[in-house]
């Protein structure tokens, strides 16, 4: 289902960030807003054609971008991140935008949200963010310093091992129940820190450290040959 009326333009969505970000507890500087901004523009553009959201009002959007950018200061300095299942860009954009130094690559298997992710990289532009199409029982990268996962599905049954992670790596998981997501995560991971999103009671930002002695084994086994990977910058 496509949101109904004329695409909201970058000064709309600055607007509604500015506006919304003291609500988040949120201080960013006017080029991230104007970075923010130019990419909810691009968002509210394509989901028009095609489903990247589902009906989320403008404010709504600007929301999730301001969810997302409440990651950032859970990332160490100069980090490599996989945003596993990007979609249409949450969690993984507005960290880019929101952390130039972190190097942070955009997992998505769908062809054309890998598209519109290139899209945004490119017109934003997000110099820091490389859009990887694939899955991640498939992928042949990293190990990375972090991931993140926002709106996925069975993250705990696609994280398993975590051979996709640096050992002792962060795992961030955007989650309404971080007690079950706890239970249901591999014992390679322990629960460090949960960081609640400000005005809600459910929803949290949950931080996994991956096991010192936890390693790769295996990875090349799961890897091969099921699902082609394409990248680009």
């Amino acid at each position: 289902m496509s949101p109904e009326g004329a695409p909201s333009p970058p000064e709309a969505f600055r607007d509604l960030l500015a506006a919304s970000a003291p609500r988040f507890a949120l201080s960013l500087p006017p080029d991230t807003f104007d970075a923010l901004s130019r990419f909810l523009a691009e968002l509210d553009r394509w989901r028009r054609a095609m489903d990247l959201t589902g009906p989320l009002t403008a404010p709504e959007l600007a929301d999730h971008a301001l969810e997302s950018a409440l990651g950032a200061n859970l990332l160490p300095p100069g980090a490599s991140v996989l945003d596993i299942g990007s979609g249409a860009g949450f969690p993984g954009v507005p960290l880019a935008v929101c952390r130039p130094d972190l190097s942070v690559s955009a997992l998505e298997p769908r062809s054309k949200r890998s598209e519109f992710l290139r899209h945004v990289s490119r017109s934003v532009p997000v110099s820091n963010l490389e859009v990887v199409r694939g899955r991640l029982e498939n992928l042949d990268g990293g190990p990375f310093a972090a991931a993140t996962s926002r709106a996925v599905g069975h993250v705990a049954e696609l994280a398993g091992e975590a051979p996709f992670l640096v050992p002792e790596g962060l795992l961030l998981v955007w989650t309404t129940d971080e007690e079950a997501l706890s239970r249901e995560l591999s014992p390679v991971f322990r629960l460090e820190r949960v960081e609640r999103v400000p005005g809600s009671r459910r929803r949290a930002i949950a931080v996994f450290r991956k096991a010192a002695h936890a390693s790769r084994q295996g990875s090349k086994e799961r890897n091969q040959g099921v699902f082609p990977v394409e990248r680009s910058g």
